[in-house]
């Protein structure tokens, strides 16, 4: 049995509240000190405990430049977020910044905390250079309102079961029922950074309650690139085929606000047909941090692991080894389907050149008037009894394949062969009901063949993938013994992650995890947070062994 010998961890800990104690911190305990492409970063953020449990907190990733590359959301749950980052293979070697932020009931921005993100990319290297920088976060001393002691079970053997048994106590020795974070990798990535890293700064403190909605922020421009003050933008989703909307200020600012959703969707901007019909929309592309990052540190370790690390990849590819995460999949999600009130399945009709000719030989209530290059659409309500309504203003929204566009001239010339089905919505009751102001002139519901319309420019432009609420995770995140991993080569350097262990009423939490087949020293690191704020961090290393040693 290996006994907890030091009271120190590789942790990052961001003043929150402005207080000396670190109660009054942020506490992010990353799995990790620095990351390889095609890895994962899994991490955990402890807030106040005043925090409430209801708000969304968004997680960006930044690369040195401060440009945005990824965004996310998850939301606070026991005073805490536990989340991941999916490193992308091709993502260039740099010192990322991770930011969580969050939106107040009256739109204000609160910066929650940032931590650092060193990023390797071991295959294509990006010209790294050797120096002397110095890594991130220098070690300061840090008390602890809380003992943890960590014991690991008999010996750690490659393949085998190894189980560990964490104690946690109150300054008096009396155990406390606490929730915690813990991880075990392998001391050769510990070493990067010797013993615990921490960094403090000054942020946002003066917030309690946060929005529980999702919130994407973004700026308006005309079709010349100024930016210009619009009192609606509708955001389209083709999955819920519904709008949200939202405002911009003089700057062409806007922060749009959404329902829950999870994984990632598309969402397309529109402008008000009677305020700006031509817009262009720009989400949020940069961040500014409160911490230079400065230059990544590479040296003769960091060049050993990175060759190290590119002949896992190969073991992990030729062993079919898979990703040790268990993300939940969410499903299928049931997709909406329009209240038409005309449909014509297109390929089983007279072919005719383009649709402008077919609408006008159906005598449907779609009309195309003028020619290529100055051609104008209408939707008819032909159930009206008043001639004033008869006839809808403005040219109709068409929406292609889950794509919006107004422009006419676009749709007119489409080839009859390409579309399978068009549908038209042209009450005014059901057009506010599923399109608000939007489906004012009418909605022309277009599916093609090939379902890859490309619109035009001023269209696609808009158009956007964005992230919702992170996927659920069954945790523990490690190896299990089975029949699928028992014989398998693993030199995974990450045993296991988990961030939400719970001790009892006695203060013990016991864990199991796999044992690499490396021979190597490792570590179990350890995050605990009582439910009044007091926290306690602490690591305990030890030797593995390989069968028959």
């Amino acid at each position: 049995m290996i006994n907890l010998l030091r009271i120190t961890l590789l942790i990052f800990t961001i003043s929150l509240f402005g207080q000396s104690d670190i109660n009054g911190q942020a506490i992010i305990h990353l799995d990790k000190p620095y990351y390889v492409s095609g890895e994962t970063v899994w991490y955990k953020s402890y807030f106040s405990p005043d925090v409430s449990d209801e708000g969304t907190v968004s997680v960006k990733i930044v690369n040195s430049d401060q440009e945005l590359i990824h965004q996310s959301f998850i939301k606070i749950k026991n005073d805490a977020v536990a989340g991941f980052f999916k490193i992308p293979f091709d993502i260039p070697s740099d010192n990322y910044t991770m930011v969580l932020t969050g939106k107040t009931p009256i739109a204000e921005d609160v910066r929650m905390a940032e931590v650092l993100l060193p990023i390797y990319n071991d295959i294509s290297g990006g010209n790294l250079e050797k120096n002397s920088v110095t890594p991130p976060y220098a070690n300061t001393a840090v008390e602890n309102a809380l003992k943890i002691n960590i014991s690991v079970d008999g010996n750690a053997t490659a393949g085998d079961n190894v189980g560990a048994t964490i104690a946690i106590s109150d300054a008096n020795g009396n155990p406390v029922k606490a929730d915690c974070s813990i991880s075990i990798v392998d001391q050769e990535i510990i070493g990067y950074n010797e013993g615990i890293g921490i960094s403090q700064s000054t942020i946002d403190n003066n917030y309690k309650e946060l929005t529980p909605e999702l919130f994407y922020e973004g700026t308006l421009y005309d079709d010349e690139g100024k930016a210009i003050q619009a009192s609606i933008i509708g955001a389209y989703s083709p999955l819920d085929k519904s709008f949200a909307f939202t405002k911009s200020a003089s700057d062409g600012k806007f922060t749009l606000p959404r329902e829950e959703f999870k994984g990632k969707r598309s969402i397309q901007f529109v402008g008000y047909q009677s305020e700006h019909p031509v817009i262009m929309t720009k989400l949020e592309e940069s961040v500014v941090l409160n911490t230079t990052p400065g230059d990544l540190h590479y040296n003769d370790a960091i060049e050993s692991y990175l060759e190290k690390s590119r002949m896992r990849k190969k073991i992990n590819q030729y062993f079919k080894i898979k990703d040790k995460a268990q993300i939940i999949d969410e499903g299928e999600v049931e997709e909406v389907e329009f209240d038409l009130q005309a449909r014509y399945n297109v390929n089983e009709y007279q072919d005719f050149e383009i649709m402008a000719e077919f609408a006008k030989n159906l005598m449907m209530p779609l009309r195309f008037n003028g020619d290529q290059g100055s051609r104008t659409a209408q939707v008819i309500n032909p159930k009206s009894l008043k001639k004033a309504n008869y006839y809808l203003n403005g040219d109709p929204l068409f929406i292609i394949d889950g794509k919006l566009t107004r422009d006419a001239n676009y749709t007119g010339n489409l080839a009859q062969t390409e579309v399978m089905e068009l549908g038209i919505i042209y009450d005014g009751k059901k057009l506010r009901e599923q399109f608000n102001v939007m489906g004012n002139s009418g909605v022309v519901v277009m599916n093609t063949a090939g379902k890859a319309e490309v619109l035009p420019e001023a269209d696609e432009r808009n158009i956007f993938t964005v992230y919702g609420l992170q996927q659920d995770v069954n945790y523990p995140v490690g190896y299990n013994i089975s029949a699928e991993i028992k014989d398998m080569p693993v030199f995974d350097p990450q045993l296991y992650w988990n961030p939400a262990v719970m001790t009892d009423g006695q203060g013990k939490a016991k864990i199991s995890y796999v044992q690499s087949n490396d021979r190597s020293t490792y570590r179990i690191v350890v995050v605990a947070r009582t439910s009044d704020g007091r926290t306690g961090i602490g690591y305990v290393d030890f030797d593995s062994s390989l069968a028959g040693e």
